[in-house]
């Protein structure tokens, strides 16, 4: 029996009905030179983006945090499955926010590629109940039901059963959410031709921020500062911004505020080793920097010294970001960044290339392949950073350098001799 959150919906926004899921979700990996890279789901939710979802997540390695969300509904069973792995896997979900006229609002990237699709509605609210923090205000829900052409075809007694199947399945899987059992009430009771928009506060006081236990846990593994400091940073913190606060309060606040960054970092540590954790337990074997990684890229990078950034534009998935040209990781490569020199505008002079959290074996194994390619460092027979190349139309450089958030990071610096 096929199930569907949203084989037909009426739009809370536009009014208009929305027929015909065809195709499945995309996917489409968010990469940049951070160790956060997250995935967004748009379109229609059909039977196998389950396996497509798994797949990336695992092709990344652990590097993938959460999802963006963009549909407006599909297939219930499917994105049940979603939901639950974003839970096994301790992702995240964000959803677009809702504007005081109660429409969605997709301001901040990633954006959907059809603005239509900016929308958590149906199917995508299963999916982002599931995850382990959820951001984002604009849901829209009702009560999935059986692929009409399947369930006009059964008697009434057949339909009634199935009904009621699939309104339990759904119960079932929300109460194990810990959906509370007025917002069950809600989406069990919407027809399925309708959608109800749930309050922006709603939102906010049951799906927003991490799960409550994790909350908790994570602030009993990390606070460093009492209930009473929190009130007085608050307080006193926009005295230090406006310059108002007396200078015998300064170094006061200044310890304060670097108990708070010591949180910080606790806690975002914790939520990344908890990932790693969860991932190995899904997949059965721990993330891997080296698995799947080709190292080729990184010796490649020195081609593109020379050329011009509308051959690299046209050539690969090159994008002007300021005065420079990047290219976003992958499962499989680094981030990749060009710039042109004062001398030579617009033609490449400068190539990096980043690694964030790179292990020690990642390390290794990047050097090895650029000493098969570049020869023997020029400043040591060792196999270790900083190594440094100079052939007759560049200079090559991989260091590593260690960053509050990207962690071991590992860079190559190529120029134009």
């Amino acid at each position: 029996m096929k199930y569907f959150c949203c084989k037909s919906l009426l739009s809370a926004f536009l009014g208009i009905l929305f027929f015909g899921i065809a195709q499945g979700a995309e996917l489409s990996l968010n990469a940049n030179n951070s160790t956060y890279r997250t995935i967004t789901i748009e379109g229609p939710i059909e039977k196998g983006d389950y396996e497509r979802f798994i797949k990336m997540v695992k092709d990344n390695n652990g590097l993938v945090g959460g999802v963006y969300i963009y549909t407006l509904g599909g297939d219930f069973v499917e994105a049940m499955k979603i939901g639950r792995a974003l839970r096994d896997l301790e992702l995240s979900s964000q959803v677009p926010m809702q504007s005081v006229r109660g429409t969605p609002v997709c301001d901040k990237e990633p954006f959907p590629r059809d603005r239509n699709n900016c929308n958590a509605a149906s199917a995508g609210f299963f999916i982002h109940i599931g995850a382990a923090h959820r951001g984002g205000t604009y849901l829209a829900v009702h009560r999935p039901v059986i692929e009409p052409k399947i369930f006009g075809q059964l008697d009434e007694r057949r339909a009634s059963a199935e009904f009621d199947k699939l309104q339990n399945l759904a119960k079932e899987y929300m109460r194990e959410m810990k959906v509370p059992e007025s917002v069950v009430e809600v989406v069990l009771s919407t027809p399925s031709e309708k959608v109800f928009v749930l309050d922006d506060s709603i939102v906010r006081a049951h799906f927003w921020g991490p799960s409550p236990y994790r909350q908790e846990w994570r602030n009993a593994k990390c606070a460093k500062l009492s209930a009473v400091e929190v009130a007085e940073l608050e307080r006193l913190s926009p005295q230090l911004v406006n310059r108002t606060l007396p200078p015998s309060l300064r170094l006061h606040v200044y310890a304060q505020l670097e108990k708070q960054s010591e949180e910080i970092r606790c806690k975002a540590k914790l939520e990344e080793s908890s990932r790693f954790e969860a991932f190995e337990k899904f997949f059965g074997n721990a993330p891997s920097d080296t698995d799947n990684h080709n190292f080729s890229r990184w010796s490649n990078v020195a081609q593109y010294i020379g050329k011009t950034f509308e051959e690299l534009m046209s050539e690969e998935r090159f994008e002007p970001d300021a005065l420079s040209l990047v290219k976003k990781a992958t499962d499989s490569s680094p981030s990749v960044t060009v710039m042109d020199s004062r001398s030579r505008t617009k033609y490449v002079s400068y190539a990096f290339a980043f690694q964030p959290n790179a292990s020690e074996k990642f390390t290794r194994m990047l050097l090895a392949h650029l000493t098969e390619r570049w020869g023997l460092p020029d400043n040591s027979d060792l196999l270790s950073a900083p190594a440094i190349w100079s052939t007759t139309s560049f200079k090559a450089t991989v260091k590593i350098e260690l960053h509050p958030r990207e962690g071991r990071m590992a860079i190559l610096t190529v120029e134009e001799k």
